[in-house]
């Protein structure tokens, strides 16, 4: 395993960040400031981070990786990175867990033992709703952020497992990530996605699943569901528009899904959004 000159708190180089420890992790929201640099550092426990918001572009020892909003990263401790944040800054929920922890480390089935790079929308959701814990803690929330934690790991390694059944998806699967990603706002049909790849519809939905560890009809909504995020935190349109925008029938609609995935709703969510 690659060493980095230093081994620092994850939280170093941020311009504020807010802490919550559990008996199996620490739950670390940090915000970077724009066109930051981190020199090649690492950190002394194993990290599971959510880029909540912005990006920045991660250097490990074989090279750069992007990370824009949604990415999943995982870092064992003590590997070595640097960090270049963008111009929009860093908004980052980070899990730092004891790499000694026997018990979590064979639950999890080793899946923080090296670094990986993934992109989950239910992991994604999981980390906005620690978030909110983080922002209004009572007496519960070291339950309630322990329990969402926990389940961030648990899907996290179920993902792992998925990829090492079958770790190189069909080609035809970047043709369908491509084009979800693109058009992911329109009105897609599952038989439209599967003659564009190439393949029966039965047989798209099964693989997807496999590689992807959701429907495809989840993953466009979680896609819809980020994009909707970033405008409640970003814009004053009203939440009525950005429901239509986003793909929902309505803002009736949109309000329970975001509620159900989220654990707020789009207006509670704004406001945390601009008080944080």
């Amino acid at each position: 395993m690659a060493r980095a000159e230093h081994s620092v708190p994850i939280a170093m180089g941020s311009a504020r960040s807010r802490a919550l420890q559990t008996p199996s992790f620490r739950a670390t929201e940090m915000w970077f400031q724009a066109c930051g640099r981190l020199a090649r550092h690492s950190h002394p426990l194993n990290g599971l981070a959510v880029m909540l918001e912005g990006s920045f572009d991660l250097g490990t020892r074989g090279g750069a990786v992007a990370c824009p909003a949604g990415a999943v990263l995982i870092e064992p401790a003590g590997e070595s990175h640097t960090n270049r944040m963008d111009r929009a800054g860093a908004h980052v929920l980070a899990l730092q867990i004891d790499p000694a922890d026997a018990a979590l480390r064979t639950a999890s089935g080793s899946v923080l033992d090296r670094p990986r790079h993934l992109r989950d929308a239910a992991v994604l959701t999981l980390a906005w709703r620690i978030a909110a814990e983080l922002r209004s803690p009572d007496a519960a929330s070291a339950l309630a952020v322990e329990g969402l934690g926990l389940e961030m790991i648990a899907r996290a390694s179920r993902l792992q497992a998925c990829r090492a059944e079958e770790r190189e998806p069909p080609r035809w699967m970047r043709t369908v990530r491509d084009l979800v990603h693109d058009r992911f706002l329109e009105r897609l049909e599952v038989q439209t996605i599967a003659r564009e790849a190439g393949v029966h519809p039965v047989h798209l939905a099964r693989v997807f699943r496999r590689h992807m560890g959701v429907s495809l009809g989840a993953y466009v909504r979680g896609l819809r569901l980020e994009r909707a995020a970033v405008r409640l935190a970003a814009g004053d349109d009203p939440i009525s528009d950005i429901a239509v925008e986003c793909g929902f029938a309505d803002q009736s609609h949109f309000t329970r899904i975001f509620r159900r995935r989220t654990g707020a709703t789009p207006g509670r969510y704004r406001r945390a959004a601009r008080d944080s």
